[in-house]
């Protein structure tokens, strides 16, 4: 088992697939990368900046959810702390909020498949400057870029 190296942020220029061997990361302090290009084991801390475009979009997701219900138990019950205008304004801004980290959401959907394609690119050029016959963790990187929807 290779000891994975500390960083404090992910090399995004380099192609790379989260390793965390079932590990729930949304749950976990720390995230496990391996780059592709050379089978380095790397675990940096899991902030927003590090994590998959996948981990993100759902967040923004789950934000959007908590959003909607709570517009809709506010709207079921009457508040004595606000006035009825001031009432309508919050709720049409959750509802606007939620629908904007639904939009944003998308934008890294939209990223986590450019991702996809960069990282396999990455490894064909790379692949094309080594043996072909040395595959990279029993499948060839090729494979594994590809086989990494979930980044």
């Amino acid at each position: 088992m290779d000891t994975p190296l500390f960083q404090q942020t992910l090399d995004r220029s380099r192609p790379h697939e989260l390793q965390m061997d079932g590990i729930d990361p949304f749950r976990s302090g720390q995230l496990k990368y391996r780059y592709l290009d050379s089978g380095e084991l790397v675990v940096v801390p899991n902030l927003w900046y590090n994590q998959t475009p996948d981990m993100r979009a759902q967040s923004y997701e789950a934000q959007a959810v908590q959003l909607d219900q709570l517009a809709d138990a506010m709207s079921r019950r009457a508040s004595y702390l606000m006035l009825p205008q001031e009432m309508r304004e919050l709720l049409a801004h959750y509802k606007q909020q939620a629908v904007a980290f639904r939009a944003q959401a998308a934008r890294f959907r939209g990223e986590q498949l450019r991702q996809i394609e960069c990282n396999t690119a990455a490894v064909a050029k790379h692949d094309n400057g080594r043996q072909a016959s040395r595959p990279l963790g029993g499948k060839s990187a090729t494979r594994s870029a590809v086989a990494a929807v979930s980044y």
